[in-house]
């Protein structure tokens, strides 16, 4: 059997291999066709036959090297990530366009501990690692493929279906060991259809969403049987319960553990083109339903939750120069907003033999342990000046992102309240500079971000009886993680890159290195440190 890093390696060489002669080869840019259209990367894969560029691949390779203490709580210090990439926009005939990737990522990251899980963004609750004392390696390993095609079908009505996957193992190499396996799947079908009203052009478009996630936990040990290791299962805001490891529980030993996601959803689209001036918008609602345990009368269903998403997206643009297919320069405006309001509950239950002997569980209601919402959003400023074919002399943006999580854990009668806001101003300037064998491309960076909120309010709904015990907590998670998302902070970055037509070939090959240093001008308790700096060397083509 091949490995999946074979077979990635083997795609990209063959998508190379069949790549056409282009007389103007150093000013194809994949990256700018792919954010000419919002169509083209929008959940709708009808709107792939909109792409008015010759077919057009990119392929890269890249090393990135990171190191400090400035990272989430969840993150490595010390990183070394190599990322495989291949994407490509194809027009197979005059009516139909498909889109494919392959990515392979490699990470591992030392002085690692917390989470058991991959990510825990926007996870109904957390198994954290209740020690700061056994941080080790931690490696991953993640494989994405997405394919999706676009077909004019009658008249410029358009349908089109896309299919994205993604698998991932992660493991940590030191007692409390952890194995996560990843499935992310999402299917989307849609449909689009032009209309004209006087000089307007109008497209609207519709799609179905289903995605599903399953990311299974196994705990386990290889050292000595007689330590005791425990874990927070963090309700939120590192409030919750301390459970030993052992052979029951949410880190039942050898048992695999699932947690399992089903979304649902619709998304409706809208573009109007009355040139210079074009705008898209999408709004996209997903209803959210999963559990954590496994669904069976013989074994544990641990919690359920369900949530709400919503997202929206829009941009406006002004072509200047040119005509509508080739203008000089090209101004725009993108604004994004997105969110979840999440709801987790822990099913209560006990275990009953049946006539057999065969042991089975019964459920009562189920208790309430958290409420999270999270509310994101970014608004950007992007200037493309003296586009050349699909080369910009210049690419200036300014953006400004904000984050926003409330969240509130319950024990009762204890309940934990968190409020936190960030909010980051982004400045960057891109010069691409045509040469007779090659381009040079030159990129600055720099931003500031800061946030506001306290890291925890405690309250109770009732004055706790003598025997009722405060809940677990982790304090030195809490703070570094209130640290990143609060703490004044700016980052400064460039690049310098250079592409070619590799001799023999009709390639545009580049290469590049960047470089990327964050530092916090304040520091908090139980703070892993107040900078990190990023350096990447990549390799690729264009073709």
């Amino acid at each position: 059997m091949f490995s999946p890093r074979l077979i990635l390696i083997a795609g990209i060489l063959a998508v190379a291999s069949s790549c056409y002669g282009q007389d103007s080869l150093l000013l194809r840019n994949y990256q700018f066709v792919k954010r000419s259209d919002s169509w083209l990367t929008s959940q709708n894969a009808a709107g792939l036959t909109r792409l008015c560029s010759p077919s057009v691949s990119e392929a890269e390779l890249s090393l990135t090297k990171s190191k400090g203490g400035l990272v989430d709580w969840y993150q490595s210090p010390d990183l070394l990530q190599a990322t495989a990439n291949v994407e490509s926009f194809t027009r197979i005939s005059q009516r139909a366009v498909v889109f494919g990737s392959m990515t392979y990522d490699n990470f591992s990251g030392r002085d690692m501990a917390g989470t058991a899980f991959i990510s825990p963004d926007h996870k109904p609750f957390d198994i954290v690692e209740d020690s700061l004392v056994n941080t080790d390696t931690k490696h991953r390993d993640t494989y994405r493929l997405t394919g999706a095609v676009g077909v004019d079908v009658w008249r410029g009505l358009a349908g089109g279906i896309r299919l994205d996957y993604t698998a991932a193992n992660y493991a940590k190499y030191k007692d409390l060991r952890h194995k996560s396996k990843l499935m992310d799947m999402t299917f989307t079908a849609g449909i689009n259809y032009p209309l004209s009203i006087v000089n307007y052009q109008f497209t609207i478009g519709a799609n179905y969403l289903y995605r599903r996630t399953t990311e299974s936990l196994v705990f386990s040990l290889y050292g000595r049987e007689d330590k005791v290791y425990k874990s927070l299962i963090d309700y939120g805001a590192f409030m919750g319960r301390v459970e030993q490891f052992g052979s029951s529980g949410y880190t039942d030993k050898g048992q695999e553990m699932p947690l399992v996601d089903d979304y649902n959803g619709l998304g409706l689209q809208l573009s109007i083109v009355h040139y210079p001036l074009s705008i898209f918008t999408s709004m996209t609602y997903a209803r959210r339903n999963g559990y954590y345990g496994r669904k069976s009368p013989y074994t544990i269903t641990y919690t359920n939750h369900h949530a709400d998403l919503l997202t929206f997206d829009a941009r406006l643009s002004w072509a200047v120069g040119g005509d509508l297919q080739s203008p000089t320069s090209i101004f725009s405006a993108d604004l994004t907003l997105s969110s979840e309001n999440l709801e987790n509950e822990a099913n209560t239950y006990r275990e009953l033999a049946n006539e057999s002997g065969a042991y089975y569980y019964e459920y009562y209601d189920p208790v309430k342990t958290a409420n999270k919402l999270w509310k994101n959003g970014q608004f950007a400023l992007t200037a493309d000046l003296g586009i050349n074919g699909e080369l910009p002399a210049w690419t200036l943006m300014a953006s400004l992102d904000w984050y926003n999580r409330q969240q509130t854990s319950y024990l009762y009668p204890y309940y934990r309240r968190q409020h936190l806001h960030n909010t980051k101003a982004t400045l960057s300037a891109t010069r691409n500079l045509l040469t007779p064998k090659g381009v040079w491309t030159l990129s600055m960076t720099a931003a500031y971000q800061k946030g506001s909120g306290e890291p925890y309010t405690d309250l109770t709904f009732a004055e706790p009886s003598v025997r009722q015990s405060t809940p677990a907590t982790m304090d030195a998670w809490l703070w570094r993680e209130y640290q990143y998302i609060v703490a004044p902070q700016y980052s400064v970055g460039g690049s310098i890159a250079y592409a070619f037509v590799f001799p023999q070939t009709k390639l545009k090959t580049h290469v590049r290195l960047s470089a990327t240093h964050r530092k916090a001008n304040q520091t908090y308790e139980y703070s892993n440190g107040k900078d990190c700096t990023s350096l990447t060397l990549a390799v690729g083509c264009t073709f």
